[in-house]
């Protein structure tokens, strides 16, 4: 009688189980353990690696070698997040960005080992880039925007909280290239001021989402041409933005935003469905 081998996990077809059904369930981690068991898994892993459109490394604690591993073999990625990845260092980024020509979206939150160099390969090589995440990044620097707004043009959503390292002039360039953008996120980035502001609102139409959390420099007044000239503005963070007063806020409540601040009573307006119950009347 012959005896039959029971069937490993290399055996099973590749892409039709193995690929949408078990690897997807697995860590990045998982996975690299698992390549490394055998020569037939380190295959299947590696061929998975090589038709994988997303991957998350956020908050794992690897090294470069480990990342160069698992993005070797990438070439249709499309989503990228290593955010708070700090061991991350720019070569195994330049790598991967100069043969991932089709990623959309790009998550580098807290990746303060980076010197800037990624990013250039990025702004450069990758066309179809459309959200960018760059917060608590130090190396983000007026030269890194400029890099962007010159060789990019697809971008819908760009946040940069705490890069202190711009100028306001490289900030308007930025806001005349992406009038379609739609989600802008700058928390306590110091550059930010009112002319900041009037070119956002010149420019950038298409606007939805506005976060300015900490940009102590803005006032009312540009504020308000931001959210007279963005007719699609939905939501607006104004968190510990000192000059914007309460009283502003408070008008803006028949607009339809969803504010978030600091003031409590604009805060209450915001949240009643029923404004004119309040029996409130606030003017500028």
């Amino acid at each position: 009688m012959v005896s039959v081998q029971p069937q490993q996990l290399p055996d099973l077809p590749w892409h039709d189980v193995i690929y949408q059904h078990i690897f997807p369930r697995l860590s990045v981690v998982e996975l690299c353990r698992l390549a490394a068991v055998s020569r037939a898994f380190h295959r299947v892993s590696k061929e998975y690696f090589h038709t994988c459109k997303e991957i998350d490394v956020s908050d794992y604690n690897m090294t470069d070698d480990d990342f160069r591993m698992i993005t070797l073999e990438c070439r249709n990625l499309q989503r990228l997040s290593v955010a708070r990845c700090s061991w991350l260092s720019d070569g195994p980024l330049i790598t991967l960005f100069r043969q991932s020509p089709n990623l959309v979206y790009v998550d580098l939150r807290g990746c303060c080992s980076l010197n800037g160099g990624a990013l250039q390969i990025l702004a450069v090589k990758c066309k179809k880039l459309k959200f960018l995440l760059v917060d608590g990044c130090p190396w983000f620097t007026g030269g890194s925007l400029q890099a962007l707004t010159l060789h990019q043009s697809e971008l819908l959503s760009f946040s940069t909280g705490g890069c202190w390292g711009m100028e306001d002039q490289d900030i308007a360039k930025f806001f005349q290239k992406f009038t379609k953008i739609k989600e802008i996120r700058l928390n306590d980035v110091e550059a930010i001021t009112d002319a900041s502001l009037y070119h956002l609102a010149m420019s950038c139409s298409d606007l939805e989402t506005l976060s300015l959390a900490g940009c102590w420099r803005v006032t009312d007044q540009g504020l308000k041409k931001v959210v007279d000239s963005c007719s699609k503005m939905q939501c607006l963070d104004v968190r510990r933005c000192s000059k914007v007063s309460e009283k502003f806020l408070c008008c803006l409540h028949t607009t339809g935003l969803k504010i978030t601040s600091n003031y409590p009573l604009a805060d209450m307006i915001r949240s009643r469905k029923h404004v004119d119950r309040l029996m409130i009347n606030v003017q500028i």
